[in-house]
């Protein structure tokens, strides 16, 4: 039935047959006297086609860039380019109207064959409904089958297409899969703002009130965190010889250099203040190649950054709570490409003069080459797990910053580089890059049916590394490296990845970890005061590990918890893994609906790309680690995978995967944890057969196998790898490095073990 409460003057309905189902429709049809919805208009934006994008090209051609090479210095050089460039982009690319776009849809293609089908179908289903009779109601099941069958082979053929016509097939695969995981879309628009204890809804206002927010938040935290802990005078730095480490020089980049830089860019459309996509400079890079080689080694030579690429432009993006909480927004900055350029090409000479002096401390994990979330979890467990072994109280202090990049002030960031060799040149670059940044902040309206733009006057930045740069996480690093140095005590290790910093600390009483525990956060605590750093107490958690049952005494302001996330995996004082396994298990499943959909719509080829990217990326992360949990545990992952399996080979829940993992060459969860602790082990230099005996040996290449007290040990990365190693066939076992990667995923692709016994007992 249909129930209104519109009068029945104005409201007809009646019955329709749709043909998607053997049960019938209601359509209900009332008559409306307002304002009919006026469409959105069309806006103005730049169209960056293929044919533009060539007529950009062309124009860039006939520069001579006279006026860049002939310039006194990279700020007069960078003016000229910008100015050229933009007149360029103004001719080959102008404002053009530009209809909003929907949500784009698979285009099928026409088939008459549909309609026969449906009609026959609905023949049929009328007829049934007539008799009843039961021959006439499996007629119409068959009709209503083979209908269905036509309906998905032309929404296959059609996913398929969309796929094959599409320049870029990663995207246009992880579009059909997003509109299978029929996420609902949040408006993110930003329409109201608490300003003052009054809402305002005006766009103006709000941009100029979030503008200056972010360009203050940094200050603001800083005072609410000393506040909080009752500081009123911040300690003194302490005073460091500048003069003690070797000089960086900033090498003169080349063309083929900065052409190769310019080709990592990813080619997107999103683009800074001055409206240049990164696919715009992707496209033309043998024109810009060469003023902008010219640019970077005036800059370098000048110790100075063009003025024009340190302002950035910032989208609000609401994080969680009220929309109307000025709070509960964070800047996303887009800078531009050139900028980004030219911070590749310096980061490049800043990397390898820092690794040449060996001046990076080994606890951070962060932006560097080599390094990882997988590197500084697998220190965290290796260390906990050996000091367990050696019979020690362990406790790892997750501390917790407040805008931890957005604190930082900028002499004392040059300061600290100073320490690190930055010196002349290189140093007046630097502070060159960091000083005079300013922002504008960016929000789109729409104001009758017409989407525009509202951006807030410019406002300086003062503290803080540059967000959305290259350069920004990096000095960061930077700026930290020296919290090791700092802490110096041999019963505490810090792991940092970036501004996630653990403290791990041991003690042979419980008591002297106690004691450990306090020394170590209050150096922490005055390490953070000294350099611009808000630790928040509240948040700082601990995890204590222990074989023994004696309790470790709480310090207060710190919460003792049993479980916690760190770098996207949950560990708990078991190390057991079980909680990490709970929360994996949830993502699994979601990503297995994704694959059967896939899988129905588009066929096996994009289901299995689907699986790779929504179920075993997520198994992968960090397997190497986990992987060491229990049977159970591993048996709850491998059952997922099942279910991945079947949807992907047409698979009864009765049969057998094990011939299906082989045929779709499927890795499953425990030969990926054989492949993730070989592939680690062989990275690393541990004890082999032939490092102890002067004589070959038959187990010559076989590592050699510490003894141990705890199951614990046996389970952690550097031991597991070793013994899984050592029981790889022979011709594995000679190989190393991408070789040994490359054969061994394809020995165990015919190898669809289920257990690590199995595994042990195949030899």
């Amino acid at each position: 039935c249909i129930c209104t409460n519109v009068h029945e003057d104005n409201i007809s309905f009646s019955i329709i047959q749709s043909g998607l189902s053997d049960h019938t429709g209601q359509l209900c049809k009332v008559q409306y006297e307002g304002n009919k919805v006026k469409k959105q208009e069309n806006s103005f934006k730049r169209n960056f086609s293929k044919r533009n994008l060539d007529n950009l090209k062309m124009e860039l051609i006939t520069e001579s860039w006279d006026s860049v090479h002939n310039a006194q210095d990279a700020e007069e050089a960078y003016n000229s380019f910008h100015a050229i460039v933009r007149r360029a982009l103004d001719i080959a690319c102008p404002l053009s109207k530009s209809r909003p776009r929907g949500k784009p849809k698979l285009k099928f293609q026409y088939d008459p064959e549909v309609n026969t089908l449906k009609e026959d179908f609905l023949k049929c289903l009328h007829r049934y409904e007539l008799t009843g009779n039961e021959l006439d109601k499996d007629t119409m099941k068959q009709k209503k089958k083979t209908y269905d069958l036509k309906l998905r082979e032309l929404r296959r053929a059609a996913a398929n297409e969309h796929i094959a016509s599409s320049d870029n097939k990663s995207k246009a695969l992880w579009n059909i899969i997003s509109g299978e995981k029929q996420q609902k879309k949040s408006d993110d628009t930003l329409r109201q703002l608490e300003i003052d204890g009054k809402i305002e809804d005006s766009p103006m206002a709000i941009a100029e009130h979030l503008n200056s927010y972010f360009c203050r938040v940094a200050d603001i935290t800083l005072n609410q965190n000393r506040s909080a802990l009752q500081i009123n005078t911040v300690p003194p730095q302490p005073t460091a010889n500048i003069q003690q480490n070797p000089q960086l020089t900033m090498a003169p980049t080349t063309h083929n250099e900065v052409l190769s830089v310019i080709q990592t860019l990813k080619p997107k459309l999103s683009c800074g203040i001055d409206e240049v996509p990164s696919k715009a400079v992707k496209h033309c890079a043998h024109q810009l190649a060469a003023p902008l080689v010219t640019i970077i080694n005036k800059s370098f030579d000048n110790g100075q950054f063009p003025s024009k690429l340190k302002l950035s432009k910032v989208y609000p993006k609401h994080k969680k709570g009220s929309k109307t909480k000025l709070e509960n927004y964070r800047p996303i900055s887009l800078i531009s490409p050139f900028s980004k350029i030219i911070e590749k090409i310096a980061l490049k000479r800043m990397v390898q003069h820092l690794q040449e002096q060996e001046l990076l401390s080994n606890c951070q994990h962060g932006f560097l080459k080599g390094r990882s979330t997988i590197t500084a979890m697998t220190s965290l467990v290796e260390h906990i797990t050996d000091q367990l072994e050696d019979s020690k109280f362990v406790s790892a202090i997750l501390l917790d910053y407040s805008k931890a990049f957005d604190c930082l002030g900028h002499d004392l960031i040059v300061k600290k580089l100073s320490i690190l060799g930055f010196q002349g040149k290189s140093r007046h670059w630097v502070a060159s890059y960091l000083a005079d940044r300013s922002q504008i902040v960016e929000i789109h309206r729409t104001v009758n049916n017409k989407s525009c733009t509202f951006r807030s006057q410019t406002q300086p930045i003062t503290r803080g590394v540059p967000q959305g740069s290259v350069l920004g996480p990096f000095l960061f690093v930077l700026f930290t490296n020296d919290f090791n140095d700092f802490i110096n005590h041999n019963n505490i290790l810090p792991i940092m990845y970036a501004d996630d910093t653990t403290l791990l600390l041991q003690h042979d009483t419980a008591q002297g970890l106690h004691s450990t525990i306090t020394t170590s956060t209050g150096k922490a605590l005055q390490y953070c005061l000294q350099n611009d750093l808000a630790i928040n107490p509240s948040k700082t958690t601990q995890l204590n590990f222990s074989r023994r049952h004696e309790q470790i005494p709480e310090v207060p302001n710190i919460l003792v918890e049993n479980h916690s996330k760190l770098l996207g995996m949950t560990i708990d004082t078991n190390l057991s893994w079980t909680e990490h396994v709970d929360t994996l298990s949830k993502k699994l499943g979601s990503g297995i609906f994704v694959v059967r959909r896939i899988k129905w719509i588009a066929g096996q080829e994009a289901a299995k790309a689907a699986y790779h990217a929504l179920v075993e990326s997520h198994i992968r992360y960090g397997l190497s680690i986990w992987g060491g949990t229990s049977q159970q545990n591993l048996d709850r992952i491998l059952v997922q995978q099942k279910k991945a399996i079947r949807a992907l080979a047409n698979l009864t829940p009765t049969e057998s995967c094990r011939e299906a993992f082989k045929s779709l060459r499927i890795m499953t969860v425990i030969a990926l944890y054989i492949y993730s602790v070989v592939a680690y082990t062989d990275q690393t230099e541990l004890t082999r057969g032939e490092n102890i005996h002067s004589y070959n040996t038959r187990r010559a290449a076989d590592y050699h196998l510490p003894a141990h007290h705890t199951t614990q040990y046996s389970r952690k990365p550097s031991y597991i790898g070793r013994k899984v190693f050592n029981s790889l066939p022979t011709n594995l076992k000679i190989l190393n490095g991408q070789q040994l990667k490359r054969h061994l995923q394809d020995w165990l692709m015919e190898r669809p073990f289920y257990s690590m016994k199995e595994y042990f007992e195949t030899r």
